[in-house]
């Protein structure tokens, strides 16, 4: 027998096809081998651990952000096989079992990971803070359409803030310049939306305070960031804009999108 073969009946004992006559070829084979051992177990090992990884429930939008991300043209069917037998054409390509065992593992136990991280609580930015990941950081940005853009004119600091949508996504973009202090605070039903994360991109420090129906955020200097939130319903979704500098309301607006397009808000 050679080590093609061996790896094979191995493979079968693991998915419980494997005859009488080939586990006693298989036990004679271990028995002169005393290296095929080594191989037997972690075959096994890793079969062991591949079982006993749970599946996770991803969120309801998880499919379509990730169908939308994707450039269909870049793939061809090809015929799926066993993680073993792929793991099988791997060590025949020359690569050590160990290593080959690994990566598998660590590519099941990733795809685990990948569901839950769309959002990760008490970032860097304190309690309370969610940092964008996952699908929502890939999306480009040419998808997301154009709302509403609410001017900020006061002496001690200028901007906007630019609702943006992509399907049931919905973003605000923030950009204020001015060494004042301020606060931006956005109101919504949460039965409507889910607020999903804030990203800095550029500017000084900021503190964001997130609760149920409420998201505030303040700080100081020239900053840009968005806010980001999923629609939960088939309703218009509603948001209320408060923006505070120095104290003193600047800005205070509402928001309408309806589900087949956009309707400005009145101030």
């Amino acid at each position: 027998m050679n080590e093609q073969e061996y790896i094979e009946l191995v493979d079968k004992e693991i998915e419980g096809t494997i005859s009488p006559r080939e586990r006693d070829l298989l036990r004679e084979y271990i028995e002169e081998n005393p290296g095929a051992r080594k191989i037997y177990d972690e075959m096994h090992q890793t079969s062991d651990l591949l079982s006993r990884v749970t599946d996770v429930d991803p969120p309801g939008y998880l499919k379509r952000h990730i169908i939308n991300s994707l450039d269909f043209s870049r793939y061809q069917t090809r015929r799926s096989r066993p993680v073993l037998r792929l793991l099988t054409r791997v060590r025949q390509a020359g690569l050590k079992p160990r290593l080959a065992y690994a990566f598998a593992l660590g590519t099941v136990v990733g795809l685990v990971v990948y569901s839950l991280f769309l959002t990760v609580p008490g970032g860097r930015y304190g309690p309370g803070v969610r940092e964008m990941y996952g699908t929502i950081g890939i999306i480009e940005e040419s998808r997301f359409a154009p709302v509403e853009k609410v001017p900020v004119d006061m002496p001690e600091a200028v901007g906007c803030v630019n609702l943006l949508r992509f399907e049931d996504l919905l973003r605000f973009e923030v950009s204020l310049s001015g060494e004042a202090a301020f606060e931006v605070l956005v109101e919504y039903e949460p039965a409507q939306a889910r607020f999903m994360g804030l990203r800095p991109d550029t500017g000084g420090e900021l503190l964001l305070e997130a609760g149920e129906g409420r998201v505030n955020v303040s700080g100081s200097g020239d900053v840009e960031f968005l806010l980001t939130f999923a629609g939960q319903t088939a309703l218009d979704l509603a948001f209320g804009l408060e923006v505070a500098v120095s104290g003193e309301p600047a800005v205070s607006h509402r928001f309408v999108v309806v589900r087949d397009g956009a309707m400005p808000g009145r101030t």
